[in-house]
């Protein structure tokens, strides 16, 4: 895979617990960056599947969508 050169801006406390979780489980900067990038995104990523079974559960439940906002 395709390395890239970024550069960022972190508290200075932010820095120094990557430096350390990467000197405790033997890894380097890049590799505990690369990690903690690909948890977050898989965290907070809303696949296109999911969307799809909301929109049509939307579709589904509509009636009732509709009788709960009366109330």
């Amino acid at each position: 895979m395709a390395k890239i050169k970024i550069t960022i801006n972190i508290k200075e406390s932010s820095w120094k617990a990557l430096k350390q979780l990467a000197k405790e489980s033997n890894k380097t900067m890049p590799e505990i960056l690369t990690e903690a990038i690909n948890d977050y995104v898989r965290k907070h990523r809303v696949y296109p599947s999911v969307l799809k079974h909301l929109e049509q559960s939307v579709l589904d439940n509509a009636d009732l969508g509709h009788t709960l906002a009366e109330n």
